[in-house]
Protein backbone atom coordinates (compact mmCIF):
# COMPACT_ATOMS: atom_id res chain seq x y z
CA UNK A 1 0.00 0.00 0.00
CA UNK A 2 3.11 2.28 0.57
CA UNK A 3 4.63 1.63 -2.48
CA UNK A 4 1.33 2.63 -4.00
CA UNK A 5 0.40 5.49 -2.37
CA UNK A 6 4.12 6.63 -2.58
CA UNK A 7 4.89 5.62 -6.15
CA UNK A 8 7.80 3.97 -5.51
CA UNK A 9 8.84 0.15 -6.23
CA UNK A 10 11.35 -1.45 -3.50
CA UNK A 11 12.40 -5.43 -4.02
CA UNK A 12 10.15 -7.41 -2.12
CA UNK A 13 10.79 -11.33 -1.21
CA UNK A 14 7.50 -12.19 -2.86
CA UNK A 15 5.98 -10.76 -6.72
CA UNK A 16 4.53 -7.56 -6.87
CA UNK A 17 1.54 -8.66 -8.12
CA UNK A 18 0.95 -11.45 -5.43
CA UNK A 19 1.20 -8.93 -3.34
CA UNK A 20 -1.73 -6.61 -4.90
CA UNK A 21 -3.55 -9.40 -5.15
CA UNK A 22 -3.43 -10.29 -1.03
CA UNK A 23 -4.54 -6.35 -0.87
CA UNK A 24 -7.07 -6.81 -3.14
CA UNK A 25 -9.02 -10.05 -1.21
CA UNK A 26 -8.56 -8.42 1.52
CA UNK A 27 -10.21 -4.85 0.57
CA UNK A 28 -7.37 -2.59 0.42
CA UNK A 29 -6.91 -2.30 -3.27
CA UNK A 30 -10.05 -2.36 -5.81
CA UNK A 31 -9.57 -3.95 -9.23
CA UNK A 32 -7.12 -0.83 -10.61
CA UNK A 33 -5.19 -1.66 -8.22
CA UNK A 34 -5.54 2.13 -6.73
CA UNK A 35 -6.94 2.27 -2.59
CA UNK A 36 -10.45 1.49 -1.59
CA UNK A 37 -11.94 3.65 1.32
CA UNK A 38 -10.74 0.83 3.73
CA UNK A 39 -7.23 0.88 2.62
CA UNK A 40 -6.91 4.82 2.42
CA UNK A 41 -8.21 4.68 6.68
CA UNK A 42 -5.57 2.04 7.00
CA UNK A 43 -2.77 4.15 5.77
CA UNK A 44 -3.84 7.16 7.23
CA UNK A 45 -3.80 5.59 10.23
CA UNK A 46 -0.23 3.87 9.81
CA UNK A 47 0.90 7.44 8.71
CA UNK A 48 -0.37 9.16 11.70
CA UNK A 49 1.11 6.81 14.03
CA UNK A 50 4.39 7.24 12.47
CA UNK A 51 3.86 10.77 13.04
CA UNK A 52 2.89 10.65 16.36
CA UNK A 53 5.60 9.01 17.65
CA UNK A 54 8.45 11.04 15.92
CA UNK A 55 6.65 13.99 17.61
CA UNK A 56 4.55 13.94 20.26
CA UNK A 57 2.41 17.33 20.74
CA UNK A 58 3.88 20.52 22.47
CA UNK A 59 1.55 22.82 24.05
CA UNK A 60 3.34 25.77 23.37
CA UNK A 61 6.20 25.67 20.55
CA UNK A 62 7.31 29.13 21.81
CA UNK A 63 7.71 27.65 25.44
CA UNK A 64 9.06 24.74 24.76
CA UNK A 65 11.80 26.43 22.27
CA UNK A 66 12.92 28.64 25.24
CA UNK A 67 13.04 25.64 27.61
CA UNK A 68 15.42 23.91 24.83
CA UNK A 69 17.75 26.98 24.68
CA UNK A 70 17.81 27.20 28.69
CA UNK A 71 18.70 23.70 28.93
CA UNK A 72 21.60 24.02 25.99
CA UNK A 73 22.87 27.16 28.07
CA UNK A 74 23.48 25.05 30.99
CA UNK A 75 25.87 23.15 29.26
CA UNK A 76 29.28 25.23 28.94
CA UNK A 77 31.06 25.36 25.88
CA UNK A 78 33.99 23.11 25.16
CA UNK A 79 34.50 19.85 23.89
CA UNK A 80 35.29 16.99 25.62
CA UNK A 81 36.44 13.66 23.89
CA UNK A 82 36.02 15.13 20.67
CA UNK A 83 32.43 16.15 20.80
CA UNK A 84 30.64 19.39 21.92
CA UNK A 85 29.10 19.49 25.08
CA UNK A 86 26.84 21.84 24.08
CA UNK A 87 24.17 20.01 21.78
CA UNK A 88 22.10 21.86 18.92
CA UNK A 89 18.42 22.41 19.69
CA UNK A 90 17.88 20.55 16.65
CA UNK A 91 19.20 17.18 18.55
CA UNK A 92 18.34 18.26 21.87
CA UNK A 93 13.98 18.68 20.98
CA UNK A 94 13.57 14.99 20.07
CA UNK A 95 15.20 13.46 22.49
CA UNK A 96 13.84 16.00 25.41
CA UNK A 97 10.47 14.66 23.55
CA UNK A 98 11.29 10.98 23.88
CA UNK A 99 12.21 11.90 27.90
CA UNK A 100 8.40 13.53 28.49
CA UNK A 101 6.93 11.00 26.93
CA UNK A 102 9.50 8.37 28.62
CA UNK A 103 8.74 10.17 32.25
CA UNK A 104 5.47 11.70 32.57
CA UNK A 105 6.64 12.44 35.94
CA UNK A 106 9.22 14.94 35.49
CA UNK A 107 8.78 18.88 34.70
CA UNK A 108 10.72 21.59 32.80
CA UNK A 109 11.74 22.63 36.50
CA UNK A 110 12.78 19.57 37.44
CA UNK A 111 14.93 18.70 34.18
CA UNK A 112 16.49 22.45 34.37
CA UNK A 113 17.09 21.52 37.96
CA UNK A 114 18.48 18.52 37.41
CA UNK A 115 20.73 19.68 34.97
CA UNK A 116 22.24 22.22 36.90
CA UNK A 117 23.77 19.89 39.62
CA UNK A 118 25.00 17.43 37.39
CA UNK A 119 27.02 20.02 35.68
CA UNK A 120 27.86 22.09 39.41
CA UNK A 121 29.19 18.41 40.59
CA UNK A 122 31.95 18.31 37.95
CA UNK A 123 33.32 21.86 38.92
CA UNK A 124 36.06 22.75 37.09
CA UNK A 125 37.05 19.21 35.16
CA UNK A 126 34.64 18.44 32.53
CA UNK A 127 36.74 15.62 31.41
CA UNK A 128 33.94 12.72 32.51
CA UNK A 129 30.89 15.06 31.49
CA UNK A 130 28.27 13.75 29.05
CA UNK A 131 27.31 15.73 26.10
CA UNK A 132 23.91 17.96 26.56
CA UNK A 133 22.06 14.68 24.10
CA UNK A 134 23.71 11.75 25.74
CA UNK A 135 23.42 13.33 29.11
CA UNK A 136 18.97 13.28 27.65
CA UNK A 137 19.09 9.67 25.95
CA UNK A 138 22.36 7.27 25.18
CA UNK A 139 22.01 3.60 24.19
CA UNK A 140 24.93 1.49 25.44
CA UNK A 141 26.84 -1.25 23.84
CA UNK A 142 23.72 -3.95 24.40
CA UNK A 143 21.29 -1.45 22.79
CA UNK A 144 20.14 -0.45 26.36
CA UNK A 145 18.63 3.25 26.42
CA UNK A 146 19.78 4.96 29.43
CA UNK A 147 18.87 8.41 30.96
CA UNK A 148 21.43 9.82 32.98
CA UNK A 149 19.34 12.92 33.53
CA UNK A 150 16.32 10.61 34.69
CA UNK A 151 18.70 9.70 37.67
CA UNK A 152 19.40 12.98 38.26
CA UNK A 153 15.55 14.16 38.32
CA UNK A 154 15.02 11.36 40.92
CA UNK A 155 17.89 12.18 42.64
CA UNK A 156 16.19 16.04 42.78
CA UNK A 157 13.12 14.74 43.63
CA UNK A 158 14.19 12.41 46.35
CA UNK A 159 16.53 15.43 48.49
CA UNK A 160 12.99 17.65 47.92
CA UNK A 161 10.96 14.64 49.77
CA UNK A 162 13.18 14.49 52.49
CA UNK A 163 12.56 16.76 55.66
CA UNK A 164 14.75 18.88 57.23
CA UNK A 165 16.88 16.86 60.20
CA UNK A 166 16.28 18.21 63.13
CA UNK A 167 19.00 20.11 64.76
CA UNK A 168 20.43 17.94 67.90
CA UNK A 169 22.86 18.30 70.46
CA UNK A 170 25.04 21.26 71.27
CA UNK A 171 23.51 22.95 68.28
CA UNK A 172 20.33 23.32 69.87
CA UNK A 173 21.07 25.45 72.32
CA UNK A 174 22.78 27.64 70.42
Amino acid sequence: MYCLTKNELIELPIAHTTECQKLKILGYLDSSSNLTEKGKQVFDVIENYKSDKKVPPVENIEEFKDNVSIYREIFPKGVVDGKPLRGSPSEIAPRILWFFNRYPQYTWDHVLKATQSYINSFGADLTYCKTSIYFIKKEDKNKNTISVLADWCEAELDELKESPRPILGFNRLV
